[in-house]
């Protein structure tokens, strides 16, 4: 006995059918969707946080950064270097991404600061025998390199810090991704000195936190921040923005420190940052995701975070 075919007018039936449960499911499964991305966007500003923490050189109970916040001039490259997953600094629902520019000399917005002495030295200034200190460019298995060593007794000599030098050598590595990385090789001087990268330390001290007194970013004591390394620039993806203050902030308070956002810094006097603010809360069902100082993370209406209108205590020192 033959089976009888379908008929078209049977198969457009089951069609319409089908299309009009995918129109019912659709939007519920469109919220399941965009509820996962939103709960993924705050897992990567829950460990970011924690690598705040890592950069300063540990984290307490919470998992929150032991020490302030770096300034917002070094954000994203801090704490980008040692994050375990570069995809944390990208929000899962934003396609288009901010950028760094990259400086045409590798060098530029680094000083080196001799607090004792009272000088500064930029180091895209520096040569052999100027102000004691010394360049070269090398090479390793990690790549090319440009290497600042500094000694605050005698002229740097051809081997640096190899016998009776001071203070310490920084390599900038010049990567073929775009990224230009600062490493702190050696530091072994007692002095309060300090390398500022655009008017902020570069590799801080957790104990000397207050702009102005005399320690402040200090590169001590010894031999501590040996191996530290932050990344000055690159073409690397962020959609994150971060409070313009955040130099100012201390752990413990419920400060806010990173949200979503369209630019790399939340400039609070801009006026055109409740649009921003907008364009963030559009990713995730009218809410932006944001990292406190204390290390919680929440979902707040753009209104109420707006600096302008809203709370403004939420940015404030």
């Amino acid at each position: 006995m033959r089976c009888k075919a379908f008929t078209l007018a049977e198969v457009m039936v089951v069609v319409a059918i089908l299309a009009l449960l995918l129109m019912i499911l659709a939007p519920s499964l469109n919220r399941t969707l965009g509820m996962a991305r939103s709960t993924l966007c705050r897992n990567n500003l829950a460990k970011i946080s924690t690598a705040f923490g890592t950069y300063v050189g540990g984290v307490d109970g919470s998992g929150a950064a032991a020490a302030h916040p770096p300034d917002s001039g070094l954000w994203p490259g801090v704490p980008y270097s040692v994050c375990p997953s570069k995809n944390l600094f990208i929000c899962p629902e934003k396609e288009e991404k901010s950028s760094f520019s990259l400086p045409t000399n590798p060098l530029d917005g680094l000083v080196y600061v001799h607090r004792v002495r009272g000088f500064e030295v930029p180091f895209a200034e520096v040569g052999l025998g100027k102000m004691h200190f010394g360049t070269r460019r090398g090479s390793d298995a990690r790549g090319e390199y440009i290497e600042c060593g500094t000694d605050d007794n005698s002229a740097c000599t051809a081997a640096y810090m190899d016998r009776d030098g001071h203070d310490g050598i920084i390599r900038i590595y010049l990567m073929p991704n775009g990224e230009i990385i600062a490493k702190l090789m050696k530091y072994s001087c007692g002095e309060s000195n300090c390398v500022l990268y655009k008017g902020k330390p570069l590799f801080p001290d957790n104990v000397y936190t207050t702009p102005g007194e005399e320690r402040y970013g200090w590169l001590g004591p010894g031999t501590s921040k040996n191996g530290m390394e932050v990344v000055l620039a690159k073409g690397m993806k962020c959609s994150y923005g971060i409070n313009e203050r955040s130099g100012e902030l201390r752990n413990g308070t419920n400060r806010v420190l990173l949200v979503d956002y369209d630019q790399m810094v939340v400039k609070l006097g801009d006026p055109k940052c409740p649009e921003m603010l907008a364009a963030g809360a559009a990713r995730h069902m009218g809410k932006l995701n944001m990292l406190r100082v204390d290390g919680r993370v929440q979902a707040m209406g753009p209104t109420q975070l707006d600096p302008l209108l809203g709370d403004q205590n939420l940015w404030e020192p």
